[in-house]
């Protein structure tokens, strides 16, 4: 988790970012709705919010992502969009569940270290379920 973590925050200062909003890391409760422990529980997994930049930008997910846009169109969704794929291109986490995913995400994007898993929620498919890239 340390590794992937320094590996996000030397990609994201390549960008300008200076501060990271995040959530909860270690948390030991299970997925909303199942009985599997969640990866919080096994501390391998970060929610992240928003974003500060040396310039004075501050991009939140809440705000800024656009929902379903494979092209986003403003400075603050293509800032998202572009480091999401950045981090899923260099394998810096196994699993990025994007606010696309579901309803419980809307507000951050959810990185995690899922052995054996490699996906990021992106597009939804035409009958309505996510499809990874």
């Amino acid at each position: 988790m340390a590794h992937a973590l320094a590996s996000t925050v030397e990609d994201l200062e390549t960008e300008g970012v200076i501060a990271i909003e995040h959530g909860e890391t270690y948390r030991c409760r299970v997925i909303a709705g199942t009985d599997e422990l969640s990866r919080h529980g096994y501390g391998d997994a970060i929610d992240l919010y928003g974003f500060h930049l040396d310039d004075g930008t501050h991009y939140t997910v809440a705000e800024d992502w656009e929902h379903d846009a494979d092209a986003p169109q403003s400075p603050g969704g293509a800032f998202l969009y572009d480091a999401t794929q950045r981090w899923f291109d260099d394998e810096l986490w196994n699993i990025i569940l994007t606010p696309n995913f579901n309803q419980d995400h809307y507000d951050h994007i959810h990185v995690d270290l899922t052995p054996g898993e490699y996906i990021i929620k992106f597009f939804r498919s035409p009958s309505g379920q996510l499809d990874g890239e």
